[in-house]
């Protein structure tokens, strides 16, 4: 009966615990992004030193606890606001990001027997990312040049939506299962790319990324490490 008890009381404070940590961490993001924009309104004397600008293109994820085929593609979009300068370090640049991952999922081909269940068919993973990232760059923002190259790092709270799936046999029963959970975790990036200026407001580029992430679903740590490439449209304000 004790036991019991402890266990009950060890899993209130881990639950009790987890909360208290993601509303930490949303708080510091919102406080973060509540900064940048204030940089941008009090500098905003400097012409041509916000941007604005939308991706899109595709991505894959690994599950890497899986051991399977390559993952599918699915889709990568995101939309940004950058800060180009702070101070006398013009080339450093400051951004928030709202990043979409979805669609690319990972499966592996299982048969055998689990507690007495025979298995014969086919598991799927599917995890689907919204993420706000704050980003800092280093980019070259001269303007006297219409390519800008960047290499960056980035840090953000993810909403990750995850779908588990079978299909195959149970005990030679035909099914279709599918199942769902959510986690929200903390998410790490790297970039580069580069712009190209098509005029004096509008430009153009393209991006590489890497992601990683690791989040708590069906009671079981999912690690999530992808990639993905985006093309991009801007416009300078």
């Amino acid at each position: 009966m004790n036991s019991v008890v402890w266990k009950s009381m060890g899993t209130a404070a881990t639950v009790l615990v987890m909360t208290c940590l993601r509303t930490v961490a949303l708080t510091a993001a919102l406080s973060v992004a509540i900064g940048l924009a204030a940089l941008a309104t009090a500098t905003r004397a400097d012409a041509g030193s916000n941007r604005l600008e939308v991706g899109f293109g595709y991505q894959d994820v690994e599950i890497t606890d899986e051991e399977g085929p390559e993952p599918s593609v699915g889709t990568a979009v995101s939309l940004a606001y950058w800060r180009d300068g702070l101070g006398t370090a013009k080339n450093t640049s400051v951004g928030v990001e709202l990043l979409y991952l979805g669609g690319s999922s990972q499966s592996e081909t299982f048969a055998g027997t689990v507690s007495g269940t025979t298995f014969d068919g086919t598991f799927e993973g599917e995890p689907t990312i919204t993420a706000l990232m704050f980003n800092i760059a280093w980019r070259h923002n001269d303007p006297g040049s219409r390519l800008h190259p960047y290499i960056g790092l980035g840090a953000g709270i993810a909403r990750v939506r995850y779908e588990s799936s079978f299909s195959g046999l149970i005990d030679g029963e035909p099914v279709n299962l599918s199942v769902e959970d959510e986690d929200t975790a903390f998410m790490l990036q790297g970039f580069l790319g580069v712009d190209y200026d098509l005029g004096d407001k509008w430009y153009v580029g393209a991006d590489v990324r890497w992601y990683g992430t690791s989040i708590d679903v069906f009671e079981q740590d999912v690690n999530l490490n992808g990639f993905a490439l985006t093309a991009k449209l801007g416009m300078r304000f």
